[in-house]
Formats: structure tokens, sequence, C-alpha cells
């Protein structure tokens, strides 16, 4: 595990609150962490003796984004929205709205796309989201653009570029609903669960796939009136959330922690909440229950044992990525149709050193065409100003 200095682990925390009018130079909004909190030591066998050196965070800042931006950091991607947008080993993986059922790879700084993959299932399947590295690429799969009907997971080596189904609900024949899942070397950990007629307890299952060896096991089961909800993972523990299923009177549930190495449940921490987030030594999670829009996240260190506040900007934040160094975040309710030109269509993420977003131009008409855009953080710093009391906001 790596040392996280302040200036090195969550110095920006993009909150994406507006997108972007390629024509009107609309804002961009970057919020800071609060400076008034004060990072606080914490118990853990994780806990290290380096308390890392933190620095003031910086101001809000706002980067109103051009067509020049748009020519220097993106490169066109298919025609339509995106549905799904993953980076993994210098590589860009999409799927858009006019051909659903493909994945397309688009190579760092070139300019040809290649079709990577299709669902092999019948037509109306929709490919909902992925989870790639440099070995797999995962595809969840909805036979119906509305999710009404059945659901299934294909996986594809990309070493070999073998495609198999990996699992679903259609040949189970029983009414088990996909939850959530996360890919972390050869292994896929996949949540689901399934209510019963009576609605007073659920079956929620969490289930380890080693895709080198197609075999699975079962690691973790619940039936309660209350469920797994969401998962997070980082080298031998998986991060999991619980919900009630929608009783917002309720306070927020534990955050539980499963050792994969032991294959136990352990009392790593006394947490509540839910959206949790892991990326090597840090996790993050909001301190409201999963039916309540995150006004603060927590960060935690493992390796120094440090935690702190972060206050999340934006009247409906979602789409939360952590890694290493950042979090980040869209609000989907401020753009509207007083601003058409350009949206934020798929989660932003911090990778190798860049910030990676997929952007859609024109997107309620036929013509809608997506851009997937890179820049450095360094250049997002230099090209960002500070926010002062005569900046005009966002709208």
């Amino acid at each position: 595990m790596r040392r996280y200095p302040w200036n090195s682990a969550l110095l920006l925390f993009i909150g994406f609150i507006l997108l972007l009018s390629s024509c009107s130079g609309l804002p961009l909004r970057f919020p800071s962490a609060p400076a008034t909190e004060t990072p606080v030591q914490q118990e853990t066998e994780l806990a290290s003796q380096d308390i890392p050196d933190f620095e003031e965070p910086p101001r809000d800042a706002l980067l109103e984004w051009t067509d020049a931006l748009s020519d220097a950091y993106c490169q066109p991607a298919n025609p339509g929205s995106f549905s799904s947008l993953a980076y993994a080993s210098g590589a860009f993986y999409s799927v858009q709205s006019n051909d659903p059922r493909s994945v397309w790879r688009l190579l760092a700084g070139e300019a040809e796309r290649e079709k990577i993959a299709e669902s092999a299932g019948e037509d109306g399947g929709v490919i909902e989201a992925l989870r790639v590295n440099d070995q797999w690429m995962v595809m969840l799969i909805f036979d119906h653009p509305m999710h009404v009907q059945g659901w299934r997971v294909e996986v594809l080596n990309l070493n070999t570029n073998e495609q198999r189904r990996l699992t679903d609900n259609i040949e189970a024949a029983e009414n088990i609903i996909y939850h959530d899942m996360e890919l972390q070397g050869d292994a896929l950990y996949f949540l689901t669960y399934a209510p019963s007629e009576e609605r007073a307890k659920q079956l929620s299952t969490i289930t380890a796939f080693n895709l080198a060896q197609a075999t699975q096991e079962e690691l973790l089961s619940l039936e309660s009136d209350r469920f797994y909800h969401q998962l997070a993972v980082s080298g031998r523990y998986l991060m999991i959330s619980q919900s009630d299923g929608g009783k917002a009177s309720r306070e927020p549930l534990p955050i539980l922690f499963y050792n994969l190495e032991t294959g136990q449940l352990e009392d790593l921490m006394e947490i509540s909440g839910s959206y949790p987030l892991m990326d090597s030594a840090l996790a993050a999670w909001s301190e409201q229950g999963p039916n309540k829009p995150p006004k603060v996240f927590k960060i935690f260190d493992f390796k120094s044992g440090l935690s702190w506040p972060l206050a999340i900007e934006g009247e409906k934040p979602s789409h939360f990525d952590l890694s290493a160094k950042y979090l980040t975040w869209i609000d989907p309710s401020v753009p509207t149709s007083a601003f058409p030109a350009v949206y934020l269509m798929s989660f932003p993420q911090v990778r190798d050193g860049k910030l990676i977003l997929g952007l859609v131009e024109d997107i309620y008409s036929a013509d809608a065409s997506g851009m997937i855009c890179a820049i450095p953080l360094e250049d997002l710093q230099a090209l960002s100003q500070p926010v002062t009391e005569t900046t005009p906001q966002t709208p």
C-alpha cells in the first residue's frame, strides 16, 4: 500500500455540475474539500505510524469549456449518447445508443475504433454496463431497454477474444435481480437479490466468479428484511453497503467488510452509510442512506489511519468514482433543455493521471454525437480559475 499525502490524495474533488455548451462557453465547477475539518486518527489493524503531510486544499475553480478544448483533449466516438464508458491499459471501451449491442475500443491518441464484442443474445439486447481490466471485459446485458425483462452477464477474454455467458436470471427461471458487480484481477464479485412473495424477507447473495478457471463460489448470503446493496473491492477486502428497501425513515445501515483471504466478515470499522468505494489504501462512503442524495462523503486512509469529511456539491450527485487520488461525480439535475448542446453522459474517471469523461453534443437530436475526452490533471489545474465573489456561478 502506498502513502497518500493530501496534495496527491483527493486534492481536487470534481463535481460536474453543468456541462458545457460548445458554443456558449458555460463553466465547469470543481468544488474543493472543506478546509475547516481536520483529519481524524482512527485505530485499525492497517493503521501506520506514518502520518501524511496535509496541505490546505484548493479553492473552488471554474473551467470554461470551448471548442478549442474539445479539439485538444477529445476524440470522436460513435454517434449517440453513452450507456457505458470504461478505461483500462491505455484504451477506451464504450457502448453508445446508436448501437447498444456492441462494445467499441479506441486506443488513446488513435482515430480508428474497433468493434471488439457484441451481445450474443437475441435481438433487443442492450449492454448496460462494462467492467474492464487488462485481461477481461465483463458486460451486463438487459434483454429490453427498459430493464423489464431478463438480464445476463457475458465475459470477453481480451487476450484470446473468447467470449462466453457467465450468468443470467433467464435459465434460472427465478426473479433474481442484479444489483452490482466489481472486477479485480481474475475475480468478478457479483451481487444479486431475490424478493420473497410476501416481501417480508429477501435473499441477497454475493458470488465470486474466477474468470480464468471458469469456477464460481458463493461468498455471502443474507435472508432478511434488509439486503446487500452495493459493493467495492480493493486487495483482500470487499466493502458492502446494505439497504432496507426504501424505508427512508430508518438510520443508515452498517457497512460491512468481508476478508477475501479468511472468508469471514470482520469488524474493520464501525461505520454506516451507502455508496461504498475503495481504491488501493483509500475507502470512501456516503454518511447518508441509499435513498438520500449524498451530502457528505467520509474518506479513510488505511495506511495512515486518518479520516476526513468531504462536502458533496450538487442537487442530485451520482456516478461516484474513486481513484487513488481523486473522487469524481456528476450532478445530472442541473443540465436542462435550456442548455442542450453538450451533456456529460458517462461518469468521470481519473486514470493514469488524466480526467476521462464522455461528452455528447446535440443529445436530443438524431445527429447526437459522442466525444471521449482525456485531460491531463496538470492541464486541468492550469486551465481552471479560482472562484471569487465576482465569478458568475453556474446556472
